[in-house]
């Protein structure tokens, strides 16, 4: 069992990596349409800058307004806002005769959406130049920390929200 968590661990991570890159395409394509020329997604760890980034997408399109660029930055969080959610109702699947008796189907899927989380989480830790809350908050002129601590009050609310519901629904 241990080793079945730290391979889904990898692998929701590398998942929840490009779903974080690709809804930022998905915004880029929907704000920029025919005008977006090229992109590259690049999803291992390499600088970015003066920042070490995980994973990032590059593009050259038409030139983008500041309101723009913040809602490409943003696109991802609202997906992980999604997750935060799914984690936290989570627990409503065990009112199920059918879930108590297939605890791994479960886990999978409270796990996964975990993942999410602790990908808004890992954003909302990062103080680089190049972190998409950041870029949003610099766009929208919002002050960064306020930015930040929303996303850490989300994630750390549906975290310990999912686990407390799971602990009394079990």
């Amino acid at each position: 069992m241990p080793l079945l968590v730290v391979v889904l661990a990898f692998s929701y991570n590398f998942i929840w990596k490009i779903i974080h890159e690709y809804t930022h395409l998905a915004a880029l394509k929907l704000l920029v349409g025919k005008e977006l020329y090229s992109y590259k997604i690049n999803l291992k760890s390499h600088r970015l800058g003066d920042d070490r980034v995980s994973a990032s997408i590059s593009w050259k399109a038409r030139e983008l307004t500041r309101k723009e660029h913040g809602l490409i930055a943003i696109a991802p969080h609202v997906i992980e806002f999604f997750a935060c959610l799914c984690f936290m109702l989570s627990s409503l699947f065990l009112i199920n005769d059918f879930m108590r008796q297939h605890l791994y189907i479960f886990f999978i899927w409270a796990t996964f959406w975990l993942g999410g989380v602790i990908d808004l989480l890992a954003d909302a830790n990062s103080n680089t130049e190049s972190s998409d809350l950041n870029v949003f908050a610099d766009c929208y002129e919002i002050d960064r920390f306020e930015v930040r601590y929303t996303a850490w009050t989300i994630g750390y609310l549906s975290i310990f929200a999912g686990l407390a519901f799971i602990w009394i629904v079990l």
